[in-house]
């Protein structure tokens, strides 16, 4: 499974520009790019003919016992179900007397349902585009993955769809829970 996930980087990578992997390589940020896009980026610019350049030592801002502990966790947890809900309070109220929401109002499945889904957006859009939600920048914590890197949407996706496993909130054990664990994410102080 590591090969494959190794093959898929170095395809995706060989679609970049030798310019731009050698920007890559140089700047050695690895809390944008993993240890494998780094082997990835090493194979493909040999494969060029490329002499790898020196890179800029790199200090990891990650440590070992940077998880946010689990009552932090607990208040970004509130934090963000209230701020979500004064949102799609504020959000609602120009649209109150429409036929769309007259009808969700009506129909208490279609209500939940609808309220899940805006949750989920909440949860993707914010932690894709700033790895953080509202109640994370308040409490000075982000989304990162396991190694320090910033994770994809394909794993917010997953990070976010996880939360809504029945018991996932109470998966919780030293600050890391379900869709930590699935997603290969953690939360860290920013």
């Amino acid at each position: 499974m590591a090969q494959k996930f190794t093959e898929q980087i170095q395809k995706r990578m060989n679609s970049k520009s030798t310019e731009e992997l050698l920007n890559i390589w140089e700047k050695n940020d690895r809390g944008e790019w993993s240890d494998e896009a780094f082997v990835a980026i090493q194979n493909i610019l040999t494969q060029r003919g490329e002499n790898l350049p020196g890179q800029l030592n790199y200090k990891k801002e990650i440590k070992n016992d940077s998880n946010v502990s689990g009552g932090r966790r607990f208040v970004n947890f509130i934090g963000d179900i209230i701020l979500f809900r004064i949102a799609l309070f504020l959000l609602i109220i120009p649209f109150v007397n429409t036929d769309f929401i007259q009808m969700i109002a009506r129909n208490p499945g279609l209500d939940w349902l609808f309220g899940i889904c805006l949750l989920i957006f909440y949860y993707f859009i914010f932690e894709t585009a700033f790895q953080r939600t509202p109640a994370k920048f308040i409490t000075g914590t982000k989304v990162v993955m396991q190694n320090g890197s910033k994770p994809d949407a394909g794993l917010i996706a997953k990070r976010t769809l996880s939360r809504f496993v029945p018991f996932e909130p109470f998966s919780g054990n030293n600050g890391t829970w379900w869709h930590d664990r699935w997603s290969k994410t953690r939360v860290v102080n920013s």
